[in-house]
C-alpha cells in the first residue's frame, strides 16, 4: 500500500520561475535598478548565500540593499499570489487524481 508519494513542486507541479521573472525586476525597479528578463533568469536557483552578491555583482553596486529589495519582492509576489493564486502546470491534477486510482499499480516491498 502507497502511504506517501512525494514530489518536488516546483517544476513539477508549479513554475515559481515565472513570478520571479515578473517580481524581482519590478521589485528593483522600485529602489532604482533596471533588469532584464536575461538578469532575472540568471537569479533562478540561488541561495541566499549567493543571491546577495550575485545582484551586487550583476548591478555593480556593492552597497546594494539586497534584503531590503528581497523583502519588497516577497511582499509584492506574496500579495499578487494571495489575489490570483499559484498556478499549476499542465497535468498536475492528473498526476494526483492518477495516483489515487492507481494505487494498486504499486507494490512495496
Amino acid at each position: 500500500m502507497v502511504k506517501a508519494v512525494l514530489f518536488d513542486m516546483d517544476g513539477t507541479l508549479i513554475d515559481t520561475e515565472k513570478y520571479y521573472r515578473i517580481f524581482w525586476p519590478m521589485a528593483l525597479k522600485q529602489f532604482g535598478y533596471e533588469m532584464t528578463d536575461e538578469q532575472a533568469l540568471s537569479m533562478r536557483s540561488l541561495g541566499q548565500p549567493y543571491a546577495p552578491q550575485h545582484l551586487k555583482d550583476m548591478f555593480h553596486d556593492p552597497d546594494m540593499d539586497y534584503n531590503k529589495i528581497r523583502a519588497y519582492r516577497r511582499k509584492i509576489m506574496e500579495e499578487h499570489l494571495e489575489k490570483v493564486g499559484i498556478e499549476l502546470k499542465p497535468g498536475a491534477i492528473e498526476i494526483f487524481e492518477g495516483k489515487r486510482h492507481s494505487q494498486s499499480d504499486f507494490h512495496s516491498e
